[in-house]
């Protein structure tokens, strides 16, 4: 009994979520499906209810609800539905509770976005009036009765990476859909090793919105994937095409956004283009900074933004204590559109920039010290952000010397963060396009140098390192003075003279200690530790580190703490005592894995290494094999003032093991991940892939994420389950953060719930 009518289509995925549908049904009276306009809400209602409808006596029916315009008409049309007659004669809502009153029965109130008070009103008469009634709704926006049940549709999953390699790309249920929708109007097509990439990467553009992609395949009768993609940066060009069958606002995505921002207040739909000045996630201060003035007033942000979270415009993120936003890139668009026409983009893009401008200054000014770790992970969050207020300076040629500033501002984070090659590639393309001799840019032209170096680049470094001195002494800049000597210094410690670079690190020093640049001091401290070394003065290495170390310690910092127990590693392991050496090593590869310092972490890596090859050669030669794929990926240089340590420990590593087994060690090395590497040298055991009782991992979770999830619903503290997964808890904080956003769940107990289901 019912009116359900099956799609004529199939149905990717969406497993998770008609489980929890499945489960909600059960024990609750009233589910609401909310996610962004095309992301599948009514099709996964009418699955999830056609799977049901045996559970119903009295039959599951669906009342569509989007092309009603007027609210009075609303218990007609659910009246009409369902055989209820003689309205006339009474009150309307009284005589569909007491037809109801009785019956077990699905009623799915399909789109109701527009009629919200409305549906609310009658979910919540319905739900006291008739209680084996089961109510499914369908809506951009929660309908706000009691003990209602919101499920968040989320877009589906997509190509992590720009590799989109075939094994990966083809389990993600984005690929998935569009191979399917484009089979069916070009029979003959399949993702292959050849196209996966093209395919991946439309999806990725696509957002993962199953209409946008469905909209994109029927394009496969005149197009290529390729072709498709070249029209992607009109976002909604590839779906233009209708789907003649569907709902006027589901023909077409620019219609299906229309509707929602049809929906909007007025100062919802500015607050929306607004946003679109932001890439990535982005936080409500930066909102209420940037796109506050006019109709919008600052004190109201808040709650604006609540507002189009609740319609499904906005995806609210969980960062541990901290609440981020983010637009799916087709809504950006959308919103991109509508703020180039009411002519504010430019002014928008400039509070923009000033906003991230004043950032990056800030994280530099506070690095060396008890918020370096916050700064850190806050320079991640932000970096889409950071490179767009970049992109802006770059297109304005009066804006060029503000993105320099920006660009140097940020050397906290291509050097201490792992980024030297897109830091050195930043502030080449923007010293490129404007030669005024600032301060601006002799900065910019040391920090430049000092990359390069340490990408073993010297050919570039030298040159402009003999510019920077003279543009320094030209406007009597102390700091760039110290730094081009400094950096001088380290070129030519690349180049082998050592006493050279003792004596120009040393001036470097005094001079930055005169500034109280306690940045460059913990820097020439550490260069000067590394001269010490390699001119045989072990104890002078070991005291100046341990200077660094106490130098951090007093001011909480940790990054160069780490870089000096680098050092002080290798000084003991030269002093022949291996085993605190392998500690101290240990104890920086833990620091340095939670700034996410790829450069950092390889160069403790090599060390142990060193340290293993006499008494532990098989793992030596892991870790060589480990570090090779570093150095690859990475882009950057082995240490060559120390190349000569590396060299002897694979040579000896080498003719101890035997050529079979060097080479089968070096491969399993290479074949770690960085986060297996750091597990490794840690002594500690590789983590095992988690998957569910069918033997499958979700594909919406990645696998680190899906072994989380396990251990969440095992009943384990974030403490625990780093200790377990030899993480650093704030990892496991950071990982249990995006799978809770992923999943559309708000708390550890419906994760637990979401997992032990998929075992049932």
């Amino acid at each position: 009994m019912g009116n359900l009518v099956a799609d004529i289509t199939t149905f990717v995925d969406r497993r998770r979520e008609l489980a929890e549908i499945n489960r909600l049904l059960s024990s609750s009276r009233e589910i609401t499906l909310t996610g962004v306009g095309g992301v599948g809400k009514s099709r996964l209602a009418l699955r999830a209810a056609i799977r049901q409808q045996r559970k119903f006596p009295d039959g599951a029916w669906l009342v569509p609800l989007a092309e009603l315009d007027n609210s009075a008409s609303l218990v007609q049309a659910v009246a009409t539905t369902l055989g209820v007659r003689n309205l006339a004669s009474g009150d309307p809502m009284k005589l569909l509770s007491d037809y109801l009153a009785h019956r077990r029965l699905l009623l799915i109130l399909d789109n109701c976005e527009h009629l919200l008070d409305a549906c609310a009103d009658l979910v919540d008469t319905l739900q006291r009036t008739a209680p084996d009634l089961r109510i499914l709704v369908t809506s951009r926006q929660s309908l706000g009765v009691e003990a209602e049940n919101i499920l968040t549709l989320l877009p589906l999953s997509i190509p992590d990476s720009e590799t989109y390699r075939y094994g990966t790309a083809k389990g993600c249920s984005a690929v998935k859909l569009f191979e399917d929708r484009a089979s069916a109007v070009w029979p003959t097509f399949t993702v292959t090793n050849e196209n996966v990439a093209s395919v991946g990467r439309l999806c990725k553009h696509l957002d993962g919105i199953p209409l946008a992609i469905e909209l994109a395949a029927v394009q496969m009768r005149a197009l290529s994937v390729e072709q498709i993609l070249t029209h992607l940066d009109d976002r909604f060009r590839p779906t233009a095409i209708k789907r003649r069958a569907s709902a006027p606002r589901q023909q077409t995505l620019r219609a299906t956004i229309d509707w929602s921002f049809d929906l909007c207040s007025p100062e919802e739909q500015t607050l929306w283009a607004r946003l679109s000045v932001f890439s990535g996630s982005f936080a409500q201060e930066a909102v209420q900074e940037v796109c506050s003035g006019g109709c919008l007033y600052r004190a109201n942000i808040s709650e604006l933004l609540f507002s189009l979270v609740d319609k499904s415009i906005l995806s609210r993120e969980q960062h541990g204590s901290l609440v981020r936003y983010r637009l799916l890139e087709t809504i950006r668009q959308y919103g991109r559109a509508r703020l180039q026409k009411s002519g504010e983009e430019t002014t928008l893009r400039r509070r923009h920039r000033d906003w991230y401008r004043r950032l990056s200054s800030d994280a530099e000014a506070e690095w060396f010290g008890p918020k370096q770790l916050e700064w850190s992970r806050r320079l991640r969050m932000e970096y889409a952000n950071l490179r767009t207020a970049m992109e802006f300076c770059v297109s304005e040629p009066s804006e060029i010397n503000v993105g320099l500033e920006i660009a140097t501002y940020l050397r906290v984070y291509w050097l201490y963060c792992g980024l030297v090659n897109e830091g050195r590639g930043w502030i080449d393309r923007l010293l490129q396009l404007d030669a005024t001799p600032s301060s601006v840019r002799a900065k910019g032209m040391w920090i430049y140098a000092w990359l390069a170096v340490l990408q073993d680049d010297l050919g570039a470094a030298n040159p402009i390192l003999d510019e920077v001195r003279a543009l320094a002494q030209r406007n009597r800049d102390d700091s760039a003075v110290a730094y081009g000597t400094h950096i001088a210094g380290m070129s030519t410690l690349y180049n082998g003279d050592l006493d050279t670079a003792a004596a120009m690190i040393r001036e470097a020093l005094a001079r930055h200690r005169t500034a109280n640049d306690l940045v460059g001091v913990a820097h020439a401290l550490i260069r000067l530790a590394t001269i010490a070394i390699l001119q045989g003065d072990v104890d002078a290495a070991i005291d100046l580190s341990h200077e660094c170390i106490d130098l951090s310690e007093t001011h909480e910092e940790h990054w160069f703490r780490a870089h000096a127990l680098w050092i002080l590693g290798v000084a003991l392991w030269r002093r022949g005592d291996d085993e605190q050496a392998s500690k101290i090593e240990q104890d920086s590869v833990r620091i340095r894995s939670t700034f996410k310092d790829d450069l950092g972490l390889a160069m403790s890596l090599e060390t142990m290494a060193w340290i293993a090859s006499a008494a532990y050669p098989e793992r030596a030669a892991t870790l060589l094999g480990a570090l090779h794929r570093i150095w690859r990926e990475g882009r950057f240089a082995p240490i060559k003032y120390m190349i000569d340590f590396h060299e002897k420990c694979e040579n000896g590593v080498h003719q101890t093991l035997g050529e079979e087994a060097f080479v089968r060690d070096f491969r399993k090395g290479a074949s770690f991940t960085l986060d297996d590497t750091v597990a490794y040298v840690l002594n500690e055991k590789m983590p095992a892939v988690s998957v569910t009782a069918q033997g499958v991992m979700p594909s919406l979770l990645t696998r680190r994420e899906n072994e989380v999830a396990g251990l969440v619903a095992q009943g384990m503290s974030n403490k625990e389950i780093a200790n377990a997964l030899f993480i650093a808890q704030r990892t496991a904080e950071s990982h249990i953060d995006h799978i809770l956003f992923k999943l559309g769940l708000n708390r550890r107990t419906e994760l637990a719930a979401w997992f032990a289901g998929l075992s049932e």
